[in-house]
């Protein structure tokens, strides 16, 4: 049961990595064309910020697939 309960919010956290994402990608094209001081830490950022999510996700992806959760 535990091992059921552990799966399921392993996949919950990898679904709420998904969502980061995508409002990741909608900030990106929002502050694409901004010339403010927002726009210039939206540009820089957000990549970064992609990059670390997707990193997180292929750990927690390769822990379910190995049963190791």
């Amino acid at each position: 049961m535990k091992r059921r309960i552990r799966k399921k919010m392993l996949q919950k956290e990898i679904y709420l990595i998904n969502e980061s994402l995508v409002r990741n990608s909608y900030l990106v094209d929002k502050y694409k064309n901004d010339r403010t001081m927002n726009g210039v830490i939206a540009r820089l950022a957000l990549p970064i910020s992609n990059v670390g999510l997707k990193f997180r996700k292929s750990l927690l992806i390769k822990k379910i697939k190995r049963g190791d959760y």
